[in-house]
């Protein structure tokens, strides 16, 4: 069975009242693979390059940099 039989199957067991809430997901991935990167987009896409070359950031050090702990996300 394809991905698109396995979604269109599952479609069967969702009520009707919550397609709205499919539609805008599925929406939202479409638009996002149609939209150009504008300046801006570009501008941080570069300076991301530029800060991690090629490596991650933990989230703790994320925190860090930020001056935050696990407790400031608490509230």
């Amino acid at each position: 069975m394809s991905e698109k039989e396995r979604i269109i199957n599952m479609l069967d067991s969702i009520p009707e009242q919550e397609f709205g809430n499919i539609i805008a997901y599925l929406q939202g991935i479409k638009d996002s693979r149609e939209t150009e990167p504008d300046s801006w987009d570009l501008l941080m896409i570069a300076k991301a390059k530029e800060e991690n070359n090629g490596f991650g950031v933990s989230f703790e050090e994320m925190l860090e940099r930020d001056g935050l702990t696990y407790a400031d996300l608490q509230n």
